[in-house]
Formats: structure tokens, sequence, C-alpha cells
């Protein structure tokens, strides 16, 4: 497919094959409610896969958006084979459309995709992200560095990829909690994170972080203007500080006693008599509790909720 885009958003993105049936207004049909239908959402468009019993079917496409009209282009199609196909081929693209202007927009605003990638990225390149991660790290910047890879493998689906990073030091890309529930899949947008753990002294955690401040319009009495800042964060936890290891009404936290390359132990302090509660935490489980923690407003939410 890469050979194939000059510009993976000039593509114009449209059903070939089949049999135009016509624009039909108030937007796709939902999906779900047919023999084998399926639907997509990404890069700006819907698209719908309606099969039927009979061994026909239709795909349906409209672009979404504040300014898009609420119309689909209905195709139909003599096989649902050849509907299914052409469903795929159209996800494929919206796929890349969506990665590109996710590489594109949040990420190059946060700093970490280099100017000169950009060609390769609009192409539909993905792997100019690990290129560009090496080029990172000739510069010294490793934050944007591991990003970079931890975006790529983001869109590839492979959560948790650890990588050795010297003695005693992992680095885990697209920290992901993976459950039957919940399995790792390919994303083309969302959170960007990554964690490095040094055995038994510290781990940190690295995001692209994106910062929405509200405040009042001047120029519009009762009015307020939104700023939306977008940018790398780095949290640092040894061992001994405090650490989320769950929530619910109320923020537990505790020290960090124990780090390994897999897994972050937290303890509460022991009661006079009795064992001390000890909560073994992945490293992906740590990350997705503790990526925005912050003792003082653990502290104060929990203080409110008790008075």
């Amino acid at each position: 497919m890469v050979d194939e885009l000059a510009n993976a958003l000039d593509e114009a993105v449209e059903v070939r094959g089949g049999h135009a049936i016509g624009v039909r207004p108030g937007g796709v049909r939902p999906g779900g409610v047919r023999f084998g239908s399926e639907r997509y959402s990404g890069g700006g468009r819907t698209v719908v896969l309606l099969a039927f019993a009979t061994g026909t079917a239709q795909v349906e496409i409209e672009e979404f958006g504040r300014t898009a009209a609420r119309e689909a282009e209905v195709v139909g199609f003599d096989s649902v084979d050849e509907a299914r196909a052409e469903y795929e081929r159209l996800k494929a693209v919206l796929f890349v459309r969506e990665w590109v202007e996710w590489v594109l927009g949040p990420l190059h605003s946060a700093g970490i995709v280099p100017a000169c990638f950009r060609e390769s990225i609009l192409a539909g390149d993905l792997d100019a992200l690990v290129i560009a991660a090496d080029w990172q790290d000739e510069r010294d910047n490793p934050n944007a560095a591991l990003l970079l890879r931890a975006a790529y493998h983001k869109v590839r689906g492979e959560a948790n990829v650890a990588v050795h990073a010297g003695k005693g030091v992992t680095a885990v890309l697209n920290p992901h909690v993976v459950t039957k529930r919940g399995p790792a899949k390919p994303e083309a947008s969302g959170p960007v994170r990554a964690v490095v753990v040094t055995a038994g002294k510290s781990v940190r955690i690295v995001s692209v972080v994106v910062k929405c401040e509200s405040r009042s319009d001047t120029s519009n009495p009762g009015g307020r203007v939104v700023t939306t800042t977008t940018c790398v964060e780095e949290r640092i936890f040894r061992t001994g500080d405090q650490a989320e290891y769950g929530s619910y009404n109320l923020v537990y936290f505790a020290p960090i006693r124990a780090l390994t390359a897999k897994t972050v132990v937290i303890a509460e302090d022991a009661p006079v008599s009795g064992t001390r509660p000890t909560h073994r935490l992945t490293l992906a489980q740590f990350v997705e509790k503790n990526h925005d923690f912050d003792l003082a407003k653990a502290r104060k939410r929990n203080s409110e909720w008790m008075d």
C-alpha cells in the first residue's frame, strides 16, 4: 500500500467496483442489523458492510465531522465476497489515513516527530517512525525516541514490547493491560506511552499528554476560551515513593517496595500485628494507574470524600 500512496491524505476515499445505487440522506445505516453486517470508523469516514441472506451486499460510506453532509454513498454488490473485499480495502485505506493524521497531529505538536520525516509519513510509511526514533536517539532525545517506537507498536497492535536498555534497565513500549476481553489491537490514535524500569531503583513513565486550560474570555463577558497544549510528560517513581494501586471512591496508594523488569510491588504499612497488604502490579497496570498520579490531589480527593 505504501508504494501506491504518494500522499495518504490526498487519496480519494471512494467505493470501487459494484454498481452505484445513489446517495442516501441521513448517513450510513447502523451495522449489526443484518446478516454479516460490519462497520468501521476512522480517517474522517465511516464505512459499513451490509450483507444480506440473499447473497447480495451493499457498502455504504460517509464523511463525518462538523462540516460534513449527513449523507452516504451506497454501492451494491452481487456477492458478499466482492463487497467484503472492497470493505476491507477501504478499512485499510482509512486506517492509514487515521494514523498519518494522528502522527502529524498530536504527536507532531508534542515535538517528537522530526520535520524531515514528514513526507515519508504522509506516504503511509509506518517504518519511518522507527527510523525517526533512531534519528532522535542520535541527537540525544531519548524520550522522543521512546514515544516514536511506542507509537509504531501501537499502530501495529503490539503491546508491552520489552527492550533491553542497559544493565538492569528495561524499556517497555506501548504498555497496555491485555485481557481476554481487551486484547491488544492496532490503534491509530489515543495515548502514547512508554515506561523505563531500572530494577530495584526507579520506574519512569513517558507520555504524550494533551492538556486543556479554560479561562475567561475578556472580549466576551461570560464566555470561556479553551487552550489546548500537547507535550511530552515524564514521571519518575523511586523505591519508597507513594504510588496508586487502586481506586474507587477513594484513591488507594502506598509506598513502592520493589521494582523488577516486569512488576512493581506496592505495600501498605504493616499493622502493629499481622502481615502487610501487598499489591503486585504489572508494568502496564502500574502505568495505567500512575501515568497522571498526583499525590497531593489524591490526598485532597480522599479528604473531601471522607468529610
